[in-house]
């Protein structure tokens, strides 16, 4: 069975966002991996120099990373408390582009974000970042529903065999294994799913019956 090493817990706002501390969590217990839980803050504009004279605009940002950092902690100090290893980490920037940054930087096997939008956009599946993270992430991405019982989990590894392709089949072999560690672990559901489409299905389906 194949076993996460480093989990990256995407946190950005940590109020809002505990559904993925809890899921991470509970998989780098059970897995041993080390976890990382990253905020991202935006830059601070360059022209709100111009309001404030009485700290530079470095100093800002540091105070704004350091205050965010503190929350972080405080968010995370019961896992630290039960033992497990993990490590927070606030930078500024663009949320996407640093959590990928993030991955490659820390060699991480799985990232943990909080699915659905924030503010009026909660009701929406997945946020943009969310999304962006799906189709570009170079490690797998668990995006976690919150408000949902912590129940079996029903998994869903959808694979495109081609044995003539070795880059899409070590693909597939890649989605099988992390998918069936997945299902050990929480002791859920495994589906594997694979659709396919018949040469000239469209010329066919042209046709009326005879």
């Amino acid at each position: 069975m194949e076993q996460f090493r480093k989990i990256l817990i995407f946190m950005n706002e940590p109020s809002q966002d505990q559904a993925a501390l809890e899921a991470g969590g509970a998989v780098a217990q059970k897995s041993g991996a080390d976890v990382t839980v990253l905020s991202v803050l935006p830059k601070i504009p360059r022209d709100m120099q111009q309001w404030v004279t009485a700290m530079r605009l470095s100093q800002i940002q540091e105070a704004a990373l350091q205050e965010r950092l503190k929350e972080l902690n405080n968010f995370i100090a019961p896992l630290k408390e039960s033992g497990l290893a993990i490590t927070a980490r606030v930078v500024m920037g663009n949320p996407f582009l640093q959590a990928v940054r993030e991955v490659m930087r820390g060699g991480h096997d799985l990232l943990v974000v909080t699915a659905g939008g924030k503010g009026l956009l909660r009701n929406i599946r997945f946020d943009p970042t969310t999304l962006q993270l799906m189709r570009k992430c170079p490690c797998a991405v668990w995006a976690v529903k919150p408000g949902e019982s912590r129940g079996p989990l029903r998994i869903l590894a959808a694979v495109d065999p081609l044995p003539s392709d070795h880059v899409r089949d070590s693909l597939n072999k890649r989605i099988l294994a992390l998918a069936t560690s997945m299902a050990r672990m929480e002791k859920g559901e495994l589906h594997v799913i694979h659709t396919w489409q018949v040469r000239f299905e469209k010329r066919f389906r042209g046709r009326s019956p005879i």
